[in-house]
């Protein structure tokens, strides 16, 4: 059930990382908000767009592949 609670989580990272990514295109910056809840934490992702980042808030897998690179930093 972990495991697949990961998957979904980062399927919705991913989706969560694109639709920044997009908004940055059509507006010129990165969103002050992100929407979107992990449901590994049942909150919403970290997001630092000023660090270049959106992550899980579960700390077993932010090291993994549980982290979206956000492709211009502030």
């Amino acid at each position: 059930l972990r495991n697949e609670s990961a998957v979904i989580s980062r399927r919705l990272l991913v989706r969560t990382g694109i639709l920044c990514e997009l908004t940055r295109l059509r507006e010129g910056k990165y969103p002050d908000a992100i929407e979107g809840i992990d449901p590994l934490t049942g909150k919403s992702f970290d997001y630092s767009p000023t660090d270049g980042w959106i992550r899980t808030r579960y700390e077993e897998l932010r090291a993994s592949d549980h982290t979206w690179t956000l492709r211009q930093i502030k």
